[in-house]
């Protein structure tokens, strides 16, 4: 059997494969950003900045029943020139986010081979293109920096209890690390042994079997669904050396969530999404510990009326992150009105505020996304 299935931006281009078939989805998003972009000596500058937040093609190819061959290309941060309050000229790159090989021997189990998201954190699994507030959180992308590259090349094992509404995800990298990342002075150098097994990540979500809504969306859309998800992710094998030596020590991450909307009632549609984050690093001898922990809470609100096809939806968040040594806090407050026009167009306007070590940074942003 023939099957040609692949119509890309109003053009048809033909995918031959042999007794299977080819999905593709995306989105573009286009951001405007003003306010408080640049950090000076004074405080904030006022900037302006227009780019291109996001492009992703995701594609899926099954050659035949029980396997799928997954990718993801995306262009992130194309043209931005400010970002956590330094001036940046951005490279132009496509990262393959995604590339792995899907086998499922039954609907209980499935595996997955190649580079793909680690099992953690129900906001980060969650689709970018689904989101409720502008942006994912400042909390989990301080989480996923901390802990090393959210993506990864790895060997994922999933199980799942229908019956029961359970799911279970366990996985190992090979290519763990930290970038540019790092806890302590400068002069402290921080790295890790990169081989399998020296890091897992496991995660647990219970879904009532009758709440199958789309757990991967966050905003009010994609049906009645009520979650509660627990990770828990370790790293060994870091070393640190200081002046006074090299030390050895290891990364913990526990994390919980839970996800919960309404279906369509006459007084409108709701979602509610709360996650808590733990991350320490431990190390011997004089070495003081690393400890980043927050939670964040956010809700959406879905008028029942429909103006010639267009859906509102607002949106608050708010988010507190502590980190030691040093006990740091930081406060951000987000809220947002998204419309939904016809054939996958999407209009935000936000505001965030953070607020960390007495200064407050203020800003604006209008999006615009198109999903195909």
């Amino acid at each position: 059997m023939v099957s040609i299935r692949l119509f890309l931006f109003g053009g048809l281009l033909p995918l031959l494969t042999i007794g299977g078939s080819f999905k593709y989805s995306g989105f573009f998003q286009w951001r405007l950003d003003y306010g408080d972009l640049q950090k000076t000596s004074h405080g904030y500058s006022s900037k302006t900045d227009l780019y291109l937040r996001r492009f992703e093609l995701k594609t899926v190819l099954k050659p035949r029943r029980g396997i799928k061959i997954v990718s993801k290309l995306a262009l992130d941060n194309w043209f931005r020139n400010y970002k956590g309050g330094k001036g940046y000229n951005f490279p132009k790159k496509v990262l393959i986010k995604k590339l792995f090989l899907q086998l499922e021997p039954s609907k209980y189990l499935t595996l997955r081979v190649g580079r793909d998201k680690k099992p953690y954190s129900g906001e980060g699994l969650s689709s970018s293109s689904k989101l409720l507030l502008v942006d994912k959180s400042y909390l989990f992308r301080k989480v996923k920096k901390s802990f090393g590259d959210y993506y990864g090349n790895q060997l994922e094992v999933e199980l799942k209890i229908p019956q029961r509404g359970l799911k279970f995800s366990i996985a190992t990298a090979y290519g763990w690390g930290f970038k540019d990342f790092n806890p302590y002075r400068k002069k402290y150098r921080l790295t890790s042994k990169r081989y399998w097994l020296n890091n897992a990540f496991l995660r647990v979500e219970y879904i009532p079997p009758t709440l199958k809504g789309d757990t991967k969306a966050l905003n009010t859309f994609g049906g009645k669904t009520f979650r509660i998800g627990l990770s828990y992710a370790y790293a060994g094998n870091l070393e640190l050396k200081t002046q006074g030596g090299n030390y050895g020590g290891i990364a913990r991450l526990e994390e919980g969530d839970i996800l919960f909307r309404t279906p369509k009632w006459k007084v409108g549609t709701f979602s509610l999404y709360g996650e808590v984050d733990r991350l320490a690093y431990r190390f011997g001898g004089n070495v003081e510990n690393y400890l980043l922990e927050g939670f964040e809470l956010q809700g959406g609100y879905r008028p029942p009326w429909v103006f010639k096809g267009i859906k509102s939806e607002t949106a608050l968040g708010f988010e507190r992150i502590t980190t030691h040594p040093g006990s740091k806090n930081e406060y951000i407050y987000g809220g947002n009105v998204n419309f939904y026009f016809p054939k996958g167009v999407k209009l935000t306007l936000a505001l965030t505020d953070r607020v960390s070590g007495g200064e407050a940074q203020k800003v604006f942003s209008f999006q615009l996304q198109w999903v195909f």
